[in-house]
């Protein structure tokens, strides 16, 4: 009796390391699995980050872009040539603030608002045009007319600082 208790024990100790020997298999495959998982997880939320990261600078430069868009409406202007002239030209300030103080300046023979070349300075409201004159020689060959004038504040009292702008004359 010994003998077969003895080789039941010996059954039992197989089934018995067999058995652990599955549930190791089994739970080396399950920790291989959550590794695996946990190694994706990783990698999503990288490019979760990266993606939050590269909206947050699309969001940024969309601002920029909005600010920049915001100042061009606000100041602007447009050189027309006057029909039929060559030395008569129009201003136009397509900005949506009035410019006061309105002078121009190039590498021109003269360039003002008088025929005459006297320097005198001038208004433009938004929308609105003011004509002005150029003379050139062959040595001044100018191309663009620097335009500076004194804005409109935007809530329409106190000072707003002085603009430049360069706008090219039409050949």
């Amino acid at each position: 009796m010994t003998q077969g208790t003895g080789a039941l024990h010996t059954m039992s100790d197989s089934a018995v390391s067999i058995s652990a020997l599955v549930v190791a298999i089994v739970s080396a495959g399950i920790a291989i699995w959550a590794l695996t998982y946990a190694g994706r997880q990783t990698k999503a939320a990288e490019k979760s980050a990266l993606a939050a990261e590269t909206s947050a600078l699309a969001a940024s430069g969309a601002t920029r872009i909005a600010a920049i868009a915001d100042v061009n409406a606000r100041h602007g202007w447009k050189i027309e040539q006057k029909v039929g002239s060559l030395n008569r030209f129009s201003l136009r300030n397509t900005g949506t603030f009035d410019a006061y103080d309105v002078d121009l300046t190039g590498n021109f023979l003269s360039i003002g608002f008088d025929q005459n070349a006297n320097r005198i300075r001038v208004s433009i409201p938004s929308g609105q045009a003011h004509t002005f004159f150029v003379s050139k020689s062959g040595e001044s060959s100018g191309e663009d007319v620097q335009i500076e004038w004194q804005p409109q504040s935007e809530n329409g009292s106190g000072s707003a600082p002085r603009q430049s702008w360069i706008e090219p004359l039409p050949t």
